[in-house]
């Protein structure tokens, strides 16, 4: 059809796309003259008032950067102080819980029965009494008789 008509149908298409190709190296050219003046490299050919812009421009943006570090910074520093807390909270309560659990404590003196002249015993120069901290889940312990019996006697 195109060598028939003589008409090129996609010239226009061509040419659309390389305009369009034109001006995104421009655009493109223009951003990296842009970063390397930001970097303080090709500024010789700036005029003073484009040096103030870019100084005004570096300053806000500087600024948001400084703003949003402190952000960051609080942010974090609120989440620790909330997590700190919370501990120091536990911490409590599990300190609370053992003062509790030694208020509950239970005491026994067994007196040691047998050779009261043993060679350990002289040694050691210690009395014949032993304390011994009975536990809440050890209730057959805890009678007033000492060690349950449940009835039983040695003959």
């Amino acid at each position: 059809y195109q060598q028939a008509a003589g008409v090129n149908l996609w010239q226009s298409h061509y040419e659309k796309m390389q305009d369009h190709l034109h001006r995104l190296q421009e655009t493109n050219s223009k951003l990296r003259r842009e970063i390397r003046q930001r970097n303080g490299e090709e500024l010789d050919d700036l005029t003073f008032h484009q040096l103030r812009g870019l100084e005004q421009n570096m300053e806000k943006a500087f600024d948001r950067v400084r703003n949003r570090k402190f952000h960051v910074i609080s942010t974090q520093t609120d989440t620790y102080k909330k997590k700190v807390k919370h501990l120091e909270e536990a911490q409590n309560d599990l300190f609370r819980e053992i003062e509790a659990r030694e208020a509950d404590c239970h005491y026994a003196l067994v007196e040691q029965e047998g050779d009261y002249q043993s060679t350990i015993t002289l040694a050691n120069g210690s009395p014949a009494v032993f304390a011994f901290r009975l536990q809440p889940s050890q209730p057959n312990l805890q009678d007033d008789q000492g060690y349950g019996s449940y009835g039983l006697s040695l003959s």
